[in-house]
Protein backbone atom coordinates (compact mmCIF):
# COMPACT_ATOMS: atom_id res chain seq x y z
CA UNK A 1 0.00 0.00 0.00
CA UNK A 2 1.20 3.42 -0.44
CA UNK A 3 2.78 5.13 2.36
CA UNK A 4 4.28 2.12 4.10
CA UNK A 5 8.11 0.62 3.93
CA UNK A 6 8.96 -2.94 2.09
CA UNK A 7 11.13 -4.74 5.05
CA UNK A 8 10.95 -8.47 4.18
CA UNK A 9 9.94 -11.50 3.71
CA UNK A 10 9.63 -15.23 4.00
CA UNK A 11 10.81 -17.28 2.21
CA UNK A 12 13.21 -14.57 2.09
CA UNK A 13 13.06 -14.63 -1.92
CA UNK A 14 10.74 -11.26 -2.70
CA UNK A 15 11.71 -8.31 -3.70
CA UNK A 16 10.91 -4.50 -4.49
CA UNK A 17 10.34 -2.54 -7.79
CA UNK A 18 8.13 0.56 -8.76
CA UNK A 19 6.15 -0.34 -5.13
CA UNK A 20 5.22 -3.81 -6.45
CA UNK A 21 6.40 -6.88 -4.30
CA UNK A 22 7.07 -10.03 -6.32
CA UNK A 23 7.67 -13.18 -5.10
CA UNK A 24 8.62 -16.02 -6.68
CA UNK A 25 7.01 -19.84 -5.42
CA UNK A 26 7.97 -22.00 -8.26
CA UNK A 27 5.92 -25.10 -8.86
CA UNK A 28 3.29 -26.16 -7.14
CA UNK A 29 1.71 -29.91 -7.88
CA UNK A 30 -1.77 -30.26 -8.03
CA UNK A 31 -3.55 -30.82 -4.66
CA UNK A 32 -0.51 -30.11 -3.23
CA UNK A 33 0.17 -28.12 0.28
CA UNK A 34 -0.56 -24.33 0.20
CA UNK A 35 2.53 -21.96 -0.65
CA UNK A 36 2.52 -19.41 2.21
CA UNK A 37 4.90 -16.13 2.03
CA UNK A 38 4.78 -13.57 4.69
CA UNK A 39 5.10 -10.14 3.73
CA UNK A 40 6.88 -7.64 6.46
CA UNK A 41 6.08 -3.45 5.86
CA UNK A 42 6.36 -0.78 8.11
CA UNK A 43 3.26 1.74 8.26
CA UNK A 44 4.83 5.01 9.29
CA UNK A 45 2.76 7.59 11.60
CA UNK A 46 1.13 9.69 8.73
CA UNK A 47 -0.59 6.45 7.28
CA UNK A 48 -2.73 6.34 10.42
CA UNK A 49 -5.89 4.98 9.31
CA UNK A 50 -7.27 1.75 6.88
CA UNK A 51 -4.67 0.97 4.12
CA UNK A 52 -5.65 -1.64 1.01
CA UNK A 53 -3.20 -4.64 0.38
CA UNK A 54 -3.91 -6.16 -2.89
CA UNK A 55 -2.09 -8.68 -4.28
CA UNK A 56 -2.26 -11.21 -7.67
CA UNK A 57 -0.84 -14.47 -8.28
CA UNK A 58 -0.18 -15.78 -11.79
CA UNK A 59 1.44 -19.12 -13.37
CA UNK A 60 3.26 -19.57 -17.34
CA UNK A 61 0.28 -22.53 -18.33
CA UNK A 62 -3.20 -20.82 -18.93
CA UNK A 63 -5.73 -21.03 -16.19
CA UNK A 64 -9.88 -22.00 -17.21
CA UNK A 65 -11.12 -19.64 -14.14
CA UNK A 66 -8.15 -17.02 -13.18
CA UNK A 67 -10.90 -14.85 -10.91
CA UNK A 68 -9.57 -16.45 -7.60
CA UNK A 69 -6.31 -15.32 -8.82
CA UNK A 70 -6.46 -12.00 -6.94
CA UNK A 71 -7.25 -11.15 -3.16
CA UNK A 72 -7.86 -7.74 -1.14
CA UNK A 73 -7.09 -6.80 2.50
CA UNK A 74 -7.82 -4.15 4.53
CA UNK A 75 -5.85 -3.10 7.67
CA UNK A 76 -6.58 -0.70 10.68
CA UNK A 77 -3.28 1.45 10.92
CA UNK A 78 -3.64 3.08 14.83
CA UNK A 79 -1.52 4.84 16.25
CA UNK A 80 1.20 3.54 19.50
CA UNK A 81 -0.07 3.33 22.64
CA UNK A 82 1.56 4.64 25.48
CA UNK A 83 2.33 2.55 28.31
CA UNK A 84 1.83 3.49 31.81
CA UNK A 85 3.35 2.12 34.88
CA UNK A 86 2.60 2.84 38.70
CA UNK A 87 4.89 2.03 41.59
CA UNK A 88 3.49 2.41 45.74
CA UNK A 89 5.14 2.18 49.04
CA UNK A 90 4.64 3.57 52.02
CA UNK A 91 5.37 3.77 55.76
CA UNK A 92 3.02 3.45 59.04
CA UNK A 93 3.76 4.08 62.39
CA UNK A 94 2.50 1.78 64.18
CA UNK A 95 2.26 3.53 67.76
CA UNK A 96 1.13 7.14 66.18
CA UNK A 97 -0.49 6.19 63.20
CA UNK A 98 1.42 8.62 61.13
CA UNK A 99 1.30 7.28 57.24
CA UNK A 100 2.82 8.68 54.25
CA UNK A 101 2.84 7.00 50.61
CA UNK A 102 4.45 7.46 47.69
CA UNK A 103 2.83 6.99 44.14
CA UNK A 104 5.47 6.70 41.03
CA UNK A 105 3.71 7.63 37.42
CA UNK A 106 5.86 6.62 34.73
CA UNK A 107 5.18 6.41 31.11
CA UNK A 108 7.54 4.06 29.26
CA UNK A 109 6.45 5.28 26.04
CA UNK A 110 7.08 5.27 23.04
CA UNK A 111 4.46 8.26 21.97
CA UNK A 112 3.60 10.77 25.09
CA UNK A 113 0.61 9.68 27.70
CA UNK A 114 -2.09 12.19 26.61
CA UNK A 115 -4.40 13.40 29.62
CA UNK A 116 -2.79 11.51 32.34
CA UNK A 117 -5.09 11.07 35.55
CA UNK A 118 -4.33 9.70 38.94
CA UNK A 119 -7.02 8.31 41.18
CA UNK A 120 -5.77 6.91 44.92
CA UNK A 121 -7.80 5.55 47.65
CA UNK A 122 -6.35 6.09 50.59
CA UNK A 123 -6.85 3.24 53.53
CA UNK A 124 -9.98 3.35 56.01
CA UNK A 125 -9.69 5.91 58.43
CA UNK A 126 -6.85 8.22 56.87
CA UNK A 127 -6.89 11.12 57.29
CA UNK A 128 -4.59 13.48 54.75
CA UNK A 129 -2.60 15.99 56.07
CA UNK A 130 -0.51 17.16 53.00
CA UNK A 131 -0.32 16.50 49.24
CA UNK A 132 2.81 17.09 47.80
CA UNK A 133 1.70 18.75 44.57
CA UNK A 134 -1.21 20.78 43.56
CA UNK A 135 -1.82 19.28 40.63
CA UNK A 136 -3.72 16.54 43.31
CA UNK A 137 -6.86 17.31 45.23
CA UNK A 138 -8.61 15.41 47.42
CA UNK A 139 -12.32 14.78 47.00
CA UNK A 140 -15.17 14.68 49.08
CA UNK A 141 -15.22 11.30 49.16
CA UNK A 142 -12.03 11.22 50.58
CA UNK A 143 -10.10 10.33 47.21
CA UNK A 144 -7.46 11.86 45.78
CA UNK A 145 -7.61 12.77 41.98
CA UNK A 146 -4.55 13.93 39.97
CA UNK A 147 -4.28 15.68 36.10
CA UNK A 148 -0.95 15.30 34.91
CA UNK A 149 -1.81 16.81 31.38
CA UNK A 150 0.49 14.91 28.56
CA UNK A 151 3.13 12.78 30.42
CA UNK A 152 6.43 12.43 27.96
CA UNK A 153 8.17 8.81 28.05
CA UNK A 154 10.20 8.13 31.42
CA UNK A 155 10.26 11.27 33.44
CA UNK A 156 8.02 10.18 36.38
CA UNK A 157 6.20 11.65 38.43
CA UNK A 158 5.92 11.30 41.97
CA UNK A 159 2.99 11.96 44.37
CA UNK A 160 3.46 12.06 48.03
CA UNK A 161 0.86 11.55 50.14
CA UNK A 162 0.73 12.16 53.99
CA UNK A 163 -1.29 11.88 57.20
CA UNK A 164 -2.98 9.43 59.98
CA UNK A 165 -4.17 6.37 60.21
CA UNK A 166 -6.97 5.39 63.22
CA UNK A 167 -7.68 3.81 64.59
CA UNK A 168 -4.55 1.19 64.31
CA UNK A 169 -6.32 -2.75 64.86
CA UNK A 170 -3.88 -5.02 65.58
CA UNK A 171 -3.75 -7.96 63.00
CA UNK A 172 -5.21 -5.72 60.44
CA UNK A 173 -3.88 -4.23 57.53
CA UNK A 174 -3.25 -1.02 55.90
CA UNK A 175 -3.90 -0.72 52.28
CA UNK A 176 -4.05 1.73 49.82
CA UNK A 177 -4.86 1.36 45.46
CA UNK A 178 -4.52 3.58 43.23
CA UNK A 179 -5.26 3.52 39.48
CA UNK A 180 -3.86 5.84 36.60
CA UNK A 181 -5.17 6.18 33.55
CA UNK A 182 -4.81 8.13 29.83
CA UNK A 183 -6.15 9.14 26.83
CA UNK A 184 -4.00 6.95 24.80
CA UNK A 185 -2.92 4.16 27.26
CA UNK A 186 -4.28 1.24 29.56
CA UNK A 187 -5.14 1.87 32.94
CA UNK A 188 -2.74 0.66 34.93
CA UNK A 189 -3.01 -0.12 39.21
CA UNK A 190 -0.93 -1.00 42.30
CA UNK A 191 -1.18 -0.67 45.83
CA UNK A 192 0.58 -1.35 48.98
CA UNK A 193 -0.22 -2.80 52.55
CA UNK A 194 1.31 -2.57 55.75
CA UNK A 195 0.18 -5.22 58.23
CA UNK A 196 -0.49 -4.20 61.80
CA UNK A 197 1.31 -6.29 64.51
CA UNK A 198 -1.03 -7.91 66.81
CA UNK A 199 -0.87 -6.58 70.53
CA UNK A 200 1.04 -8.78 73.04
CA UNK A 201 2.01 -8.46 76.85
CA UNK A 202 5.57 -7.41 78.09
CA UNK A 203 6.32 -9.26 81.41
CA UNK A 204 9.25 -7.75 83.80
CA UNK A 205 10.21 -9.78 86.41
CA UNK A 206 12.53 -8.85 89.54
CA UNK A 207 14.30 -10.41 91.98
CA UNK A 208 16.56 -8.93 95.29
CA UNK A 209 18.33 -10.82 97.87
CA UNK A 210 18.84 -10.29 101.37
CA UNK A 211 21.77 -11.81 103.75
CA UNK A 212 22.08 -12.24 107.63
CA UNK A 213 25.81 -12.09 108.44
CA UNK A 214 24.84 -13.10 111.73
CA UNK A 215 22.19 -15.55 111.15
CA UNK A 216 23.76 -16.53 108.11
CA UNK A 217 20.67 -16.98 106.19
CA UNK A 218 19.96 -15.69 102.23
CA UNK A 219 16.58 -14.54 101.37
CA UNK A 220 14.96 -14.02 97.79
CA UNK A 221 12.31 -12.15 96.96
Amino acid sequence: PPGVTFIGSDPPDCSLSAGTVTCPIGDIPANAAPATITVTINAAAPTLGSIENQVFVAANEPEMDSTDNNATETTQVLAPQAVLTIVKTGTVDLVTGAASYDITVTNTGPPPAMSVQLFDTPPAGFTIASISTPLCLQTGAGTVECGFGDLNPFLPVIVTIEGTVSPLIPGAQVCNAATVSAANADPAEASHCIDIATESTALLVEKQAEVDFEAGTLNYQ
